[in-house]
């Protein structure tokens, strides 16, 4: 018994089987996360799982007290968290209080995002942290009950706890395959403890043990596999099987026309900097602009965000009533990799075609996807917008009248919003006498900032002071502090998200490539009789055909892809404006080279494809941990049971009789297995002459093995056995030479070698001269 009253445990081959099925256990469960986290989540929690899962044994192996062992795992999880995900916070790799306070601020900031977020989310660093948190505690919990208790099923309450949380809150996408991986793993582990709890109830292993250890893991298995079998065919077609999640983390839905997503402003760093080289959509245009994917309205918790009623649509759209001044301007999108609901556009759309209906909201002037659709990727459609085309003088005469619902809806704003906005708004804008001089006032303070993306995303509730203050951010915090600063003074305003115009093509004027780096979000005021007017607060950014009243030449962007040069111009080109040929060729450009594609038409897929790679990107991760838990663990268990025969053989005797054991098992590694009817001595002449080099080494071996089997009780001399150690190890070192680099390989990874009893290729128990069963041994093959 151990201090703490518990079960004390030795290693053996069967217990480090147990330790790696539980362990995958939890790798399971983290695959299952793929149902509420987008992408960016696998090698984080991978690794903090398995840390847990190592200090666990490692303190078990100890002897270490409960407490004592729950404070290591603990700290070891908590270390790894740090490096992973606040690494720039720690000193000498150790956590300081910076690092409190960044994972603090996380964790805020994903509570707030868990409130408007669709399952999967992006994978912030608050969700990560509290993700991986809960695995080191479950792993612990999990080590403890399996290993200390020795009780099976309680092992599997705290993950099958996290598995049932992300089925609770996730979306419809991997179910069946998430929940065959994890109930395959917990099948898995259930027959190792019990192996394990069997090898190690007695003293030593017997051959009836053995053989009935074996049984067991290979009809559990055949059961178990059957059962999940069954679970994946029959599961998806029992009563309710595909209906949605039974807890909806704010998951996409139809609810009389209203569907509500996440934030884009959410994810928009993570585009500019994680994903700055993923081409997200193509765009054929006949006039370059803003590609926008919607507005945001509503002002709460430091968040932008909005809802509405979106209708359906296909052709023109409600709501559009093109000015003479504006410019027509034709485009086909090709989606490639949004992962999103939107369908983007320039401003202000009048007309769409698509293969299907989509869905519109006219306040917001936002396409969407119909909802029977996950998201636009493989989305290929035509819209036709009516680019305005404003100068000072009209927009000083637009008037300064709101109307009411524009009133009640964009000059809202949370009691606890910032004072310090407030006064910088009126200082900035004093003397500015209509709202379009206001608006344009506050633009060209903010354009005295700095534009950097070395900033925390601005979500928390005190993020306009502290952008304010340090005068530095990305367009997040100068759309949305803009926006805010606007209402304070009485503008409607709003917060557009969407992409700058993107890269152009160098063989074709009118084809733009667009980017993760090209992601962007800007602020439109309410101008009276004008209507919304985009405004560019964000430094080294201008819109397209906006410089007459912003006062800003075009730019955006133009550092291209990491590995490739960029050939986007910061002006605009000088198309004429022909008219748009559907059905004239495209071009799909894969950098450097540029290739010709089929015509474009709509309805193609349009493109690679993106998102998160569906089901093929879980199997590729499922078989990734498989290998490197093959990899790791069978090498570990052998090295484990090696260690353990050591220790058992306490006795000169059973010292030799492990030495003939190792020999024997070289010797079949050779092609010289010892055969069911051979005796030491016979197999030793036939070794010799098969196996060039082992020569006396095992005929002496074979000589103490039959002293040893017959030999009475303690008659063995210790030095018989430190001779018969070192024959065996001169017959193992000759092998190994005679191998080559791959068959050492395959030796070391041979897992039939961990199989309780199994011998390879014919080796057996040692028998007498004459084939007549040996006396009881204090050893045998465990």
């Amino acid at each position: 018994m151990s201090r703490d009253g518990e079960r004390e445990v030795v290693s053996s081959p069967e217990l480090v089987l147990a330790e790696v099925a539980l362990a995958l256990v939890t790798g399971a469960v983290i695959v299952g996360f793929v149902r509420v986290l987008d992408g960016g989540f696998l090698g984080p929690l991978l690794a903090v799982g398995l840390v847990a899962h190592l200090a666990a044994a490692g303190c078990r192996r100890r002897a270490w007290s409960v407490p004592r062992s729950a404070l290591v795992v603990i700290g070891a999880g908590a270390l790894v968290l740090s490096w992973l995900l606040f690494a720039d916070t720690t000193l000498v790799g150790l956590p300081t209080p910076s690092t409190l306070d960044a994972a603090a601020d996380a964790l805020r900031q994903a509570w707030t995002t868990f409130q408007d977020v669709s399952a999967p989310a992006p994978a912030e660093d608050g969700f990560l942290l509290a993700a991986g948190a809960a695995l080191v505690f479950a792993a612990f919990l999990a080590d403890w009950a399996a290993f200390r208790l020795w009780s099976p099923f309680e092992a599997i309450v705290p993950t099958t706890t996290l598995f049932v949380f992300c089925s609770l809150l996730g979306g419809t996408q991997h179910q069946v395959s998430t929940a065959a991986v994890f109930a395959g793993t917990v099948v898995g582990f259930l027959l190792a403890h019990r192996v394990a709890r069997r090898a190690l109830g007695g003293s030593w292993v017997t051959d009836e043990v053995q053989r009935g250890s074996r049984s067991l893991l290979v009809s559990g298995a055949v059961l178990g596999t059957l059962a999940v079998v069954a679970g994946v065919t029959a599961g998806p077609r029992l009563p309710g099987a595909e209906d949605e999640a039974v807890l909806e983390w704010r998951a996409e839905q139809d609810q009389g026309g209203q569907r509500v997503t996440i934030s884009p402003l959410v994810d928009i760093r993570s585009r500019l900097v994680d994903q700055r080289d993923v081409e997200v959509f193509r765009v054929e245009a006949t006039e370059r602009s803003y590609w926008r994917l919607t507005s945001l309205d509503t002002f709460e918790d430091g968040i932008w965000k909005s809802s509405g009623r979106y209708s359906s649509v296909n052709g023109d759209l409600p709501g559009s009533s093109g000015d003479a001044a504006d410019v027509p301007a034709e485009q086909v999108f090709t989606i490639e990799a949004l992962s999103a609901l939107w369908l983007p556009a320039a401003f202000e759309p009048a007309e769409i075609e698509a293969p299907t209906d989509v869905r519109y909201h006219e306040g917001s002037s936002t396409l969407i996807v119909d909802t029977d659709v996950n998201d636009s990727d493989g989305f290929v459609y035509r819209v036709f917008s009516e680019l305005p085309r404003l100068t000072p003088d009209q927009l000083r005469a637009a008037g300064d009248g709101i109307p009411a619902d524009v009133a009640d809806e964009y000059l809202a704003l949370p009691a606890n919003v910032s004072a310090l906005s407030e006064q910088t708004a009126r200082d900035w804008t004093e003397g500015a006498t209509t709202a379009y001089d206001k608006a344009l006032a506050l633009q060209d303070r903010f354009q005295e900032f700095t534009y950097s993306l070395e900033v925390p995303p601005g979500h928390s509730p005190n993020a306009i002071d502290a952008f304010l203050q340090v005068r530095t951010g990305y367009c997040e915090q100068f759309a949305g502090t803009f926006a805010v600063m606007a209402r304070q003074l009485g503008l409607p305003a709003r917060v557009a998200v969407g992409f700058t115009p993107g890269e152009q093509d160098p063989t074709d004027d009118r084809l733009y490539r667009v980017r993760g780096e090209h992601a962007h979000a800007w602020p439109e005021v309410w101008l009276g009789d004008a209507g919304w007017v985009a405004f560019e607060p964000t430094p080294g950014r201008g819109a397209p055909g906006a410089e007459s009243y912003t006062g800003l030449p075009e730019a955006q962007d133009t550092s291209g892809p990491a590995t490739t040069p960029t050939t986007q111009a910061t002006t605009p080109s000088s198309t004429p404006d022909a008219p748009f040929d559907p059905d004239a060729p495209t071009t799909a450009t894969t950098a450097p080279e540029v290739a010709p594609a089929a015509p474009l038409a709509l309805g193609d897929d349009g493109g690679d494809g993106g998102g998160d790679g569906g089901p093929a990107s879980t199997i590729v991760a499922l078989v990734g941990l498989a290998a490197l838990a093959y990899l790791v663990g069978v090498p570990a268990a052998l090295a484990a049971r090696r260690r353990v025969r050591r220790r058992r053989a306490t006795t000169p005797g059973a010292r030799i009789e492990l030495a003939w054991i190792e020999a024997t098992e070289a010797l079949a590694a050779a092609g010289t297995p010892q055969l069911a009817h051979e005796t030491a001595g016979e197999l030793a002449t036939r070794a010799r002459a098969r196996v060039p080099g082992v020569g006396d080494a095992v005929d002496r071996l074979a000589d103490a093995t039959d002293v040893a089997l017959f030999a009475p009780d303690g008659a063995v001399a210790p030095a018989v056995a430190d001779a018969a150690e070192g024959d065996a190890a001169a017959v193992v070192s000759v092998v190994d030479a005679r191998l080559s680099r791959s068959q050492r390989l395959v030796r070391h990874l041979d897992a039939r070698r961990l199989a309780t009893g199994h011998r390879p290729a014919g080796t057996r128990h040692i028998v007498g001269p004459d084939g007549a069963a040996p006396r009881p041994r204090a050893f045998t093959n465990s």
